[in-house]
């Protein structure tokens, strides 16, 4: 489930500080695992990393939930579908903002993503949990040592990416800030939209890199 890149590739096109603007590079799910690679790879061209709904390297103290994998993996998805993945099912709160998530994202008709297919997208995703999800001792370690602040922004029932297996890292890295919001799945963005966007403008415009 993590890109696969050559190392030498990635060394030949290793672009330079000069060439490029510092950036606080957000990413959500398996966008968050490619943000944590880019911050290993291109640590000089990062000032801040924002995560959301994603895992860290290594192990899984608490893997993904079946349930995520049988219903990512259908051909085609509905709004239960929408509400099981990413938002918290049991709570009456939670299905209430999948539905306000729902009606925004029909309602937007420009600057809109290209359609991805179902069949390809589930051919993505595996049929069942692996663990580990995630790999990359070497990114754990970029993880610990970095001098670069992190936002991890999370839902307390994310069956995909349990935000328990950052909880297990505890006082192990360095620079993470943990926000986990309540009853709340996959996609706490979705759910928070007001309360994440003034969590991650805080925390760009609050710390500054030390290094």
């Amino acid at each position: 489930m993590i890109p696969r890149t050559s190392p030498a590739r990635a060394r030949s096109q290793r672009p330079t500080a000069s060439s490029r603007a510092r950036a606080a590079p957000p990413g959500w799910s398996l966008g968050g695992i490619a943000a944590q690679i880019g911050l290993a790879t291109y640590p000089e061209l990062v000032s801040a990393l924002v995560l959301l709904g994603t895992n860290p390297p290594g192990h899984m103290v608490k893997p993904s939930e079946q349930l995520f994998y049988d219903v990512s993996t259908k051909p085609e998805n509905d709004f239960a579908d929408e509400v099981t993945l990413f938002f918290e099912p049991s709570d009456p709160g939670s299905r209430e903002s999948a539905r306000r998530s729902w009606e925004r994202i029909a309602a937007r008709s420009e600057d809109r993503s290209i359609p991805v297919p179902g069949p390809w997208a589930a051919a993505q995703i595996d049929s069942e949990p692996r663990n580990p999800v995630f790999p990359a001792g070497a990114v754990l370690d970029v993880l610990k040592t970095t001098r670069t602040p992190v936002l991890h922004i999370a839902g307390d029932h994310d069956i995909m990416f349990p935000v328990e297996n950052w909880y297990a890292l505890s006082r192990q890295l360095a620079t993470v800030h943990l926000i986990t919001y309540p009853r709340a799945g996959h996609g706490p963005h979705q759910q928070y939209p007001e309360v994440s966007a003034a969590h991650v403008a805080a925390f760009t415009a609050s710390l500054q890199p030390r290094g």
